[in-house]
């Protein structure tokens, strides 16, 4: 189910490329673009099957599952920053709100 959800994340932000860049006339970065999603997953990965080993080797349903999910939050955020995902740097949601609004 993982997989399939990894494939149509995928396929959807394919998509949402595509169209972007028709509607930015072209103004779209998609080499960031891949380079920052190769990031995202390079972290999301290895969190990933830490959080699943950690799951299986706790006992009961909600200790797996709060343990598995602790794992992966805290594995993933570390990675993510230490790897340059430029999201969880300080001050990234300030620099969104400057962004003009686009028009139709």
């Amino acid at each position: 189910m993982a997989g399939a959800y990894t494939l149509s994340y995928g396929a959807g932000l394919l998509v949402t490329a595509v169209l972007l860049r028709r509607r930015l006339e072209g103004r779209l970065d998609g080499r960031r673009l891949c380079r920052t999603y190769g990031r995202v997953v390079g972290a999301a990965l290895p969190a990933a099957v830490a959080g699943w080993a950690v799951a299986r080797a706790a006992d009961g349903s909600a200790l797996e599952l709060l343990a598995g999910g602790a794992v992966m939050a805290v594995l993933f955020v570390l990675l993510a920053r230490a790897v340059g995902v430029s999201g969880l740097r300080p001050g990234a949601l300030r620099q969104l709100r400057q962004l003009p609004q686009l028009r139709a």
